[in-house]
């Protein structure tokens, strides 16, 4: 076959075979409608084909009957499935119940009292050896043999058009999709026309090849998502040569896109994925104008945009995206504010200090004033965020703001303060569950994890990837001070609670692994014991819980029923104040493109750290890399331990955490201080500076910069 790029896109002409060993051969439309019989006996078992294979490695020229089953094989999809499905399915995948429903953060409480585990996949009913040896021996025979197979996959899919699809044509485009024909160019005019129908199925038939893409391993996952990518990398490359831009805005672009968009789907519906959802991420569309492309989005939803698959979009994309929708939102707010005060006084010039969201705050009040604060300018929320503490000078750059951040966090996550439990084993923060009323606490932690995001802090809090799951769950409306019930309720898996109970999860998985009698060796009921300040309530999971005793049988559902109380129920009201107040200082709709692992690293930051990688992208003023106190510098900060350079780091940027960008974004700088040598080090965090004096010897350094880092707040910080 020609090149793609050289072929009509718009078209598919039903082609005839020519055949590399016989001349003459009738039209495939004739093998497969008129002589019925000769299709099927070219259509070999798994047996014969594998002997013929073995023939064909011992010798080259015995290729005739392969290259009829090849022929016949993709000529139809009723000869695909008639070769490839198996009569009798095999004992379906039982799996965790997230992996039922897609996408993951559905926000359905789980209340069913069905056995919801056994959710089974749906079986595609594939041979799936004889598959993966069709597909292995095809990649070593001659050219002339693939380009039938494409021939064939041609009129397979003229076949379709115009023609209502079933569960056998669902599992022929499952067959079709695995083949490793799709990383030629060769391939591509039929690969477009393929994954064209594969995007306009129906929404069921589209569950149903989801569930059964579930079913797959990752080496054959894999190589479908990299097709993909190959396929769209070059269909962007060839828009400006061979392509006609229309042809790829209609549906090229679109559909594989689609297809890309429901692999990433059903691979983020299991636990572990089949691959990273950073394999999702495109290179060519990266190197886009995303931002412009987002624009154009918001402003005509309807039209194909790249912002409907967010899933190829990397987490500095997205970033960048979610910063130019917030400047424009603090932009738009200043504009409203600043033609409010000239209406009501026009005499007078506007005042700019009403532009920001001012927070004044005393470091001995620093809880009550930030909370008295931010319920005073909750209005105000979406402006710019400018922080000051009482009686002490200096203009807040960053600096002062990320301080604050800090020394909140740290004294309302105290365990005096009972609002959320840290785990020393899993490093997680959960929340609570007890009937005191610490709302405003929680409240108070979600705008302070909205007010990172929407001003580009990052936080040292790290809570389980489901409680970020939750949060992206919830859609919020414009009065974000309601929500309904069902509001942060998602499935949960076993690994969700690991995060949240290793210790509870534990057990949970001895109890689904034990092999005895669990009805007389536990003697439980559906029902779960809850302790409550000093006391222990006992609650049922299901109607009548107390009643019904824990079997061999229902054990998965009491396990997940287990999961869905202390991970939704019992901590409903604590994740509903705490999302309030997230969504209330952060509603960006760019938030949506983001999956659950993105936006705890967006809140947290990335945690590896490396002193030889940050002094890559260091720059300096009034030193150079050669001079005697930088050297000095390097030597003194690779023999501390990692704990103290990570609040060397904390020292000079105010945070710990590397940004999503990479170090690049940091711009640390060491700047030359006028000072004498017996002056300790200064920085300048909302600059990321360090100010160093010129010191002599390494010692000296090395006392005057550890006396710096361990007693750095509130001073010489900026």
């Amino acid at each position: 076959m020609e090149d793609g790029s050289k072929k009509s896109p718009q078209k598919l002409k039903k082609l005839q075979p020519q055949s590399a060993s016989t001349s003459g051969r009738r039209s495939t439309a004739s093998c497969y409608g008129d002589r019925r019989s000769d299709s099927e006996s070219s259509l070999l078992t798994f047996k014969t084909f594998k002997l013929e294979a073995d023939r064909f490695k011992e010798n080259h020229k015995s290729l005739s009957k392969l290259e009829k089953f090849y022929e016949k094989l993709f000529n139809s999809f009723e000869a695909l499935n008639k070769c490839l499905k198996r009569k009798q399915p095999k004992r379906q995948r039982t799996v965790d119940s997230t992996t039922e429903k897609c996408p993951a953060t559905t926000t359905t409480p789980v209340k069913s009292t069905t056995n919801e585990h056994s959710q089974q996949l749906s079986d595609p009913c594939t041979d799936r050896k004889f598959l993966i040896l069709i597909y292995q021996v095809m990649q070593d025979l001659p050219d002339q043999v693939k380009k039938t197979v494409l021939l064939g996959m041609t009129n397979c899919l003229l076949q379709q058009n115009d023609k209502k699809t079933t569960e056998e044509d669902v599992r022929a485009y499952y067959i079709l999709v695995q083949n490793p024909i799709f990383e030629e160019c060769d391939s591509y005019v039929v690969f477009s026309h393929l994954l064209k129908q594969m995007a306009s199925l129906s929404a069921h038939h589209k569950l149903q090849l989801s569930q059964w893409l579930r079913r797959l391993s990752t080496p054959r996952f894999r190589p479908i998502v990299s097709n993909l990518h190959l396929f769209i990398t070059r269909s962007i490359k060839y828009e400006t040569r061979s392509m006609k831009q229309q042809t790829l805005t209609d549906w090229w672009l679109p559909s594989a896109l689609g297809v890309l968009q429901l692999l990433n789907d059903a691979n983020n519906c299991l636990k572990p994925r089949l691959i990273s959802f950073r394999e999702f991420y495109n290179d060519a569309i990266n190197q886009m104008d995303l931002v412009k492309e987002f624009d154009n989005w918001k402003s005509s939803p309807l039209e194909f945009n790249f912002c409907q698959y967010p899933c190829s979009f990397t987490l500095v994309s997205k970033q960048r995206i979610i910063r130019h929708e917030q400047e424009a939102e603090m932009v738009h707010n200043a504009k409203d504010e600043l033609e409010t005060q000239i209406r009501r006084r026009p005499t007078r010039l506007p005042s700019t200090g009403k532009l920001f969201l001012n927070i004044q705050v005393r470091r001995q009040h620093l809880l009550q004033d930030s909370l008295d604060q931010i319920f005073l300018h909750k209005n105000d929320l979406k402006k710019k965020l400018r922080v000051e503490f009482v009686g002490e000078p200096g203009f807040d750059m960053g600096g002062i703001t990320k301080e604050w951040f800090l020394l909140l966090l740290r004294q309302i996550l105290h365990p005096d303060y009972n609002t959320l439990v840290y785990n020393e084993k899993t490093r997680c923060y959960w929340f609570v569950h007890n009937s005191s009323d610490n709302s405003s606490d929680l409240f108070l932690v979600g705008v302070l994890l909205g007010l990172a995001v929407y001003n580009n802090i990052t936080l040292h809090l790290r809570m389980p990837v489901i409680c970020y799951r939750k949060l992206l769950s919830i859609r919020p409306t414009r009065s974000t001070t309601t929500a309904l019930p069902s509001h942060g309720h998602v499935t949960c898996t076993l690994d969700d609670f690991r995060l949240v109970d290793p210790e509870m999860a534990h057990g949970l998985e001895e109890l689904l692994l034990y092999e005895g009698n669990v009805e007389e060796d536990f003697d439980l009921r559906f029902e779960v014991d809850d302790q409550d300040i000093g006391r222990v309530n006992t609650i049922p999971l299901i109607p009548n819980g107390s009643h019904i005793p824990l079997t061999n049988h229902n054990r998965h559902q009491y396990v997940q029923l287990i999961i869905d109380y202390k991970l939704n129920q019992s901590v409903h009201k604590q994740f509903l104040a705490f999302s309030r107040g997230f969504h209330t200082a952060s509603s960006s709709v760019a938030l949506s493109f983001l999956c659950p692992e993105e936006l705890e690293v967006l809140i947290c930051g990335v945690v590896g750290f490396s002193i030889v990688d940050l002094r890559k992208f260091t720059t300096y003023k009034g030193y150079t890399c050669e001079d005697e106190t930088i050297r000095y510098l390097w030597q003194v900060l690779s023999e501390l331990s990692h704990s103290k350079q990570r609040r060397f780091l904390h020292f000079c940027t105010g945070g710990d955490r590397i940004p999503v960008s990479g170090w690049k974004e940091l711009n640390f700088t060491v700047i030359k201080a006028p000072t004498p040598d017996n002056m300790l080090p200064m920085a300048h965090t909302c600059f990321n500076q360090l100010l160093l004096p010129a010191y002599t010897n390494k010692q000296t350094l090395a006392h005057k910069l550890t006396i710096a880092i361990d007693n750095a707040e509130g001073f010489g910080l900026e």
